[in-house]
């Protein structure tokens, strides 16, 4: 796995690609917000595509060359190199061994060395189709939610409820002070004039000397 860089498994829209550094660290190309390479996982895909090997070859009555059918796919980018493995159906009566395919070409960035690597391996490869065991093959079964883990949602907070306010109510009124009845005013009794002084009579001289 230390030689691969890249892997892209499926094709078409379904494709997905995971790139790893030169210090073993898995990204994924294209990832949304929160995810990630699980690194376990990628490393076992990885070291399956680089040490793959087979137990025999088929011929095409037993279902090789143009009879086969390839169900999953594998691209795997080394340094100036690229392996397409392309994987077929589990073989129940022959104890889950499955038959596989491999294609290789030179990249972009080959050099020319490089370029001659590509065409010589592809040479013996080409159109030969090759049967891996079981333990072999399990690894290419992952999948993709073993390998791309997503963060888990971030807990909404609940909205704060507000305790509900009973409404203000409204002072009672006072009760009406009783009307102060004020007491009628009651007439003074009239005055009686008081009766006239009767004048003084002077008194009538003595006659007696």
């Amino acid at each position: 796995a230390d030689a691969i860089r890249q892997v892209t498994v499926g094709s078409g829209d379904a494709a997905y690609v995971m790139n790893r550094d030169t210090n073993g660290m898995y990204t994924l190309v294209g990832a949304a917000e929160g995810e990630t390479v699980d690194a376990g996982a990628a490393n076992r895909l990885f070291n399956a595509l680089r040490s793959l090997r087979a137990e025999k070859m088929l011929s095409e009555a037993e279902g090789g060359g143009a009879k086969f059918r390839g169900i999953a796919q594998y691209k795997a980018v080394t340094e100036g190199v690229s392996y397409l493995v392309k994987l077929g159906e589990a073989r129940p009566d022959e104890g889950g061994t499955r038959p596989v395919q491999i294609e290789v070409t030179a990249t972009a960035e080959a050099t020319p060395d490089q370029q001659a690597v590509a065409a010589a391996a592809n040479k013996k490869l080409e159109g030969w189709t090759f049967l891996i065991p079981p333990y072999v093959a399990e690894p290419f079964d992952i999948k993709k939610e073993a390998l791309v883990k997503k963060a888990p949602p971030v807990p909404v907070a609940p909205a704060e409820t507000q305790p509900e306010v009973a409404p203000a109510m409204a002072p009672a009124a006072a009760p009406a002070a009783a009307e102060e009845k004020v007491p009628e005013a009651v007439p003074a009794p009239a005055l009686e004039a008081a009766p006239p002084v009767p004048e003084a009579t002077p008194a009538e001289p003595s006659a007696e000397p």
